[in-house]
């Protein structure tokens, strides 16, 4: 950790990073109901006004306070992206962690099963669940979203497990006689902690960024607001040719800004656990 905070990028995505997680966690409890409709002195509905008079981020075309529409997006994209990263890290490190630990037939089979779901088509499934389900529920963009996440993050971990089981204190606890639970829960598992915090921060902003493409699509969540369903409305009602841009910027930045940070965490985090990486 000392080694990361001395380098200003990994910082600079860290600030952005707090930042716009202090706007999902804070920025709802400062706003207004996001469903409400804003009207002037007259008693009209404000419709597509610019930021200024009636609101930080001004009325979007249902003449709905925007800024408390993107904080409450800003709320539910973290929500799918740390719900679907927790369970990612939960799964892969039951399946790839314990298959390369344990090898032989569980391995086969457990390799076998991640390969199958590796290449689960995410936009079939959520036609077919649309027409079963009657709506499309956050809930269920998070479940569909969590399994395609978690293979590629088993495979991955397997490979680290793979590499440590044939190290040294690895080989000499089992001469010792401890138990495979006890070399894996006390040996092994300490020495992923800091790769498993990479994977969790690159399933986090893989959600968001899937969530977000299959909403701008017309198949996210319904009656709820994320940051991809913002942006799926403005391009909807045709925001940037009518030359509403706050209404189309706004979601777009914060993703932007969202990822890119992201990014910086995890170049930083990965120079970590390749040497050759912290020499250049």
């Amino acid at each position: 950790m000392h080694y990361l905070l001395k380098r200003k990028s990994f910082v600079i995505g860290v600030v952005v990073l707090a930042f716009i997680v202090f706007m999902g966690i804070f920025g709802p409890m400062n706003a207004k109901d996001p469903r409400a409709q804003v009207r002037n002195d007259q008693g009209r509905l404000v419709i597509n006004e610019p930021p200024g008079d009636y609101g930080i981020l001004g009325t979007d075309q249902s003449a709905q306070d925007y800024y408390s529409n993107v904080v409450t997006g800003i709320q539910n994209s973290l929500k799918v992206g740390i719900t679907v990263g927790i369970i990612t890290i939960v799964v892969s490190t039951m399946v790839g962690g314990v298959a390369a630990f344990k090898g032989g037939w569980f391995d086969e089979v457990a390799m076998l099963l991640t390969n199958i779901i590796l290449v689960f088509p995410v936009l079939p499934a959520l036609l077919v669940l649309s027409a079963i389900q009657q709506e499309r529920s956050l809930n269920l963009i998070i479940g569909i979203i969590s399994l395609i996440s978690w293979p590629w993050a088993a495979r991955a971990i397997r490979s680290q497990v793979l590499s440590l089981k044939e190290r040294e204190f690895v080989q000499l606890s089992r001469i010792s006689g401890e138990s495979d639970l006890r070399i894996a829960v006390f040996e092994v598992l300490p020495h992923l902690l800091s790769y498993l915090a990479l994977v969790f921060a690159i399933s986090i902003g893989a959600a968001i960024l899937t969530e977000a493409g299959i909403s701008v699509v017309g198949l996210g969540p319904e009656n709820i607001v994320t940051l991809g369903i913002l942006l799926q409305r403005s391009i909807e009602f045709e925001s940037i040719r009518l030359g509403y841009w706050w209404i189309f910027i706004t979601p777009g930045v914060i993703l932007t800004a969202f990822m890119f940070s992201l990014y910086l965490i995890q170049s930083n985090m990965d120079a970590v656990f390749n040497p050759r990486l912290r020499e250049e």
